[in-house]
């Protein structure tokens, strides 16, 4: 896997643009929003460092397919799962400044973990997030994290594997979400399920996030059969999450980018 993955990064690398490149100015401002974006990040990093010294037991089992950096059923304390599993620093605040970027007010995670990501998506004012885990040794210690944050109110946990839960979340639900974030069970089928399903839920406006989408073959090709969708007119792969958005007046691109770095400066 980890050769498969190394020939899977430099085949994205080689297609792949700087991203103050991008032209259209909401593709260049997710970006240049992700860069100076700084709301949380202490707060949030330091519940992550407690995490990372946490001995305490959890279950091991996971619903999904594990992560990137975490076999199936890796890692039987906290700190373990804080270590493997948490979306690095980088990639969460850019979470958080897209949802700056695009002014979201209600959105969807599926896989909460230790509730860090959930933290930075719910930092703004106003920002609501509901948020689906199976683990439920997980989803406890995930509320005290946002209880220590002050952001338990903002924050709407759900506990059940995704398959259980989503029909009749859905089934409930009457208002659509600005952002959806996907990153559980990383199977390429369950995912291109679990867009489907979604889709209709998503605001024309919205950004679907998809996590880990070159995690292996089957993500790989799921990713490439959701970026084929005429209905998006624009998506990004930056390796480790794809986004997709359907929003009204942009010209159709479908893009790779390399986000890390700063542009030079023009003397």
């Amino acid at each position: 896997m980890i050769w498969w993955r190394a020939g899977a990064w430099w085949r994205w690398r080689r297609q792949a643009i700087k991203w103050w490149r991008i032209h259209p100015p909401f593709a260049f401002a997710l970006f240049e929003t992700a860069f100076r974006h700084r709301a949380g990040l202490a707060e949030i990093e330091a519940e992550r460092a407690k995490l990372a010294r946490n001995a305490s037991p959890l279950t091991a089992s996971d619903a999904g397919a594990g992560s990137r950096r975490q076999g199936k059923n890796s890692g039987a304390t906290v700190a373990q799962i804080a270590k493997t599993s948490l979306k690095r620093k980088r990639h969460a605040a850019a979470l958080a400044a897209w949802v700056q970027t695009t002014n979201a007010q209600e959105i969807l995670e599926l896989g909460t973990c230790l509730g860090v990501t959930t933290a930075y998506l719910a930092w703004g004012e106003g920002v609501r997030v509901t948020t689906l885990e199976g683990n439920a040794d997980r989803m406890a210690v995930a509320k005290e994290v946002w209880r220590s944050l002050g952001k338990s109110s903002q924050i709407a946990p759900i506990t059940g594997t995704f398959d259980d839960v989503l029909p009749g979340l859905l089934a409930d639900r009457t208002k659509p979400w600005d952002m959806i974030f996907i990153d559980g069970h990383h199977h390429g089928p369950a995912l291109l399920r679990y867009v489907e399903m979604l889709l209709p839920h998503l605001t024309r406006e919205g950004l679907l996030v998809c996590d880990d989408v070159h995690w292996s073959p089957d993500m790989e090709t799921a990713w490439a059969t959701i970026r084929q969708d005429e209905e998006w007119t624009m998506t990004l792969d930056v390796f480790e999450m794809g986004v997709a958005t359907r929003r009204p007046g942009l010209t159709r691109m479908d893009v790779n980018v390399v986000m890390r770095g700063h542009p030079k400066p023009v003397l």
